[in-house]
């Protein structure tokens, strides 16, 4: 099933309660008293009820009929712990300036997968490379 059939079956009950609103006003207003009693029922306490059943029973989330795996090899990382995400923020909001987001991406994609020890080595030998690189441009300007 496509996305889109999914957000309908999700948004039918909704979109049946606000018809019945509609349907109960109309037929007060033109005079059918006796019936807004019957259409509230109906359509608040039987099909709308019913459309939000009948939706997940029918239509089926597809990511309900998957089993988890067990072992995953690579594990989802979610927003708030994502280093990539937390320092795109941090860019997003001004705290650091085009040239250290860069610096500190190319830091980060350079260590993932790799374990800390040998992450916090090439982050020192980066570091001691820009420093002898910033020294060398310091001399030159001389």
């Amino acid at each position: 099933m496509n996305e889109r059939t999914r957000d309908l079956v999700d948004a039918a009950p909704g979109i049946i309660a606000v018809a019945t609103l509609a349907i109960v006003a109309l037929t007060a207003i033109l005079g059918f008293g006796s019936l807004v009693p019957i259409v509230a029922v109906v359509g608040w306490l039987l099909l709308t009820p019913l459309s939000a059943i009948l939706g997940e029973v029918l239509v089926p989330d597809e990511t309900d009929a998957q089993p988890a795996r067990q072992s995953d090899p690579e594990p989802a990382r979610d927003a708030a712990t994502d280093p990539v995400d937390r320092l795109r923020r941090r860019y997003a909001a001004g705290d650091i300036d085009e040239e250290e987001f860069e610096r500190r991406l190319d830091l980060l994609l350079d260590t993932e997968g790799v374990d800390a020890a040998t992450a916090r080595e090439r982050v020192r030998q980066r570091d001691r490379d820009a420093d002898a690189e910033r020294e060398a441009d310091f001399e030159f300007e001389r």
